[in-house]
């Protein structure tokens, strides 16, 4: 946990959000939620969580996320935002998992983003922006301290 956390905080904006870095809440064992065959639901993990208040909570995940239309890597609403490792998975057994994987770590703060009330928008090569991800052609990242919000994005989750 302490290795992924690391990992986020190393990409300038979210170190710069979330300056009195972050809490380790425990392991969230959720209970009475219907779970589809080989797919945990993330709407109702979600749900599950307490109010965030000023805060916002991100739930690390391995188990296989469903969204409104089937397999996820995550989802963010309401200051409360879940990332699941288990596409970011390699080796033989689909079980080593890097926690400083670039991608990983740009889905997970894009999910924060979406937490935080940003949406998905096209693609600008001048002002790379995580909300940008599902347009091709998209940003690319190359290391975790380039992974960024556009200008307006970043100043809509600030406030």
């Amino acid at each position: 946990m302490d290795e992924v956390a690391e990992s986020l905080f190393q990409i300038p904006q979210l170190r710069e959000l979330f300056d009195e870095g972050y809490a380790y809440d425990g392991e969230m064992r959720p209970r009475g939620i219907k779970i589809f065959t080989m797919y945990w639901p993330a709407d109702a993990i979600l749900k599950r969580l307490p109010d965030p208040g000023k805060d916002v909570y991100l739930v690390l995940t391995t188990a296989d996320l469903q969204g409104d239309y089937g397999r996820i890597n995550g989802k963010g609403h309401d200051r409360k935002a879940i990332a699941s490792n288990d596409g970011f998975l390699s080796g033989i057994n689909k079980d080593v998992f890097d926690p400083s994987y670039v991608d990983f770590n740009a889905m997970a703060f894009s999910e924060i983003g979406h937490a935080l009330g940003s949406e998905h928008h096209n693609f600008n090569p001048l002002n790379p922006c995580l909300m940008s991800h599902n347009y091709h052609p998209g940003p690319e990242w190359d290391s975790l301290d380039k992974i960024r919000f556009c200008d307006e994005c970043y100043d809509k989750i600030r406030k």
